[in-house]
């Protein structure tokens, strides 16, 4: 495809060697992966102090929702060091392609997630 042409032709600008690649789409995939588990943390652990915060069912099931968005995005972030490693520094650009799933996938999860709460807890939203 003339986008992976194109990405091709720029890895190639960068002056990097094989391993080089590797080891910078590593370190990138696993500052990602630690920064969302880190986040999804802070949720999981919301949800085991969801008394002495006081959430509710609303909050609740929004707290439930960031975790799952967190653990497909930490997926996200498996995948793409996966294939570089097993791929070399020439999957580079392929495991870039690998982020392209969360502007699909992410809007999708959230529709999913909104109307699971309209029906669950709709009488319990404010009134648009």
């Amino acid at each position: 495809s003339p986008a992976m042409q194109i990405a091709l032709e720029k890895t190639s600008l960068a002056n990097m060697e094989g391993h080089e690649w590797v080891d910078l789409m590593v370190r990138f995939g696993l500052g990602l992966f630690f920064i969302y588990m880190i986040l999804g943390s802070m949720h999981v652990n919301a949800l085991k102090n969801k008394v002495q915060l006081e959430l509710n069912e609303v909050e609740v099931f929004q707290t439930k929702s960031f975790i799952i968005y967190y653990f497909f995005l930490v997926l996200v972030a498996i995948a793409f060091m996966l294939i570089v490693i097993i791929g070399g520094g020439v999957a580079s650009p392929y495991a870039g392609f690998v982020y392209l799933s969360i502007p699909t996938v992410l809007p999708i999860l959230r529709k999913l997630r909104l109307k699971k709460l309209k029906t669950k807890h709709g009488n319990l939203l404010p009134k648009e």
